[in-house]
């Protein structure tokens, strides 16, 4: 019997215009060279108030709670989108946030989108035995759209 399960092989992240185009009407392209990916988490905010008319809590659930997406890559200069996402990092105007796309590689055609912007460009150490690589964290803006 084969296991049933998708590993991250052939996961990709993919970098969306600025908004306020409509994720409908974005076009995306690959990150490449990516070596690892944290997929956003769906956790919801709550409040839980203890109240003395009753034994168990009262509790009201809200929006999701802030989150992160944050990815290595193994830097090449001579890769555009890796430049891109230094200069999405330097950006400082309110046109900074984009749309991301994170493709599931289990052939499902399953995408993550979200809007979020770079928070951090962050290198790796470097030596003569590692390739140069960096850590990149996008703080998602909202919730992400899982399936569209």
């Amino acid at each position: 019997m084969a296991d049933d399960f998708t590993t991250g092989l052939g996961l990709r992240l993919r970098r969306g215009q600025t908004t306020p185009i409509p994720a409908s009407e974005t076009t995306y392209v690959d990150v490449a060279r990516m070596k690892s990916l944290r997929i956003p988490n769906i956790e919801k905010e709550f409040v839980e108030e203890e109240v003395l008319d009753q034994v168990g809590a009262l509790v009201a659930s809200g929006g999701q709670k802030a989150q992160d997406c944050e990815f290595g890559l193994v830097f090449d200069a001579g890769i555009a989108q890796h430049l891109a996402l230094i200069a999405d990092a330097q950006a400082t105007t309110a046109n900074a946030r984009r749309w991301w796309q994170i493709v599931l590689p289990n052939g499902t055609s399953y995408p993550i989108s979200f809007q979020g912007e770079i928070m951090s460009f962050t290198w790796d150490d470097a030596d003569r035995k590692k390739m140069i690589a960096a850590k990149v964290m996008i703080k998602v803006n909202g919730a992400a759209a899982y399936g569209s």
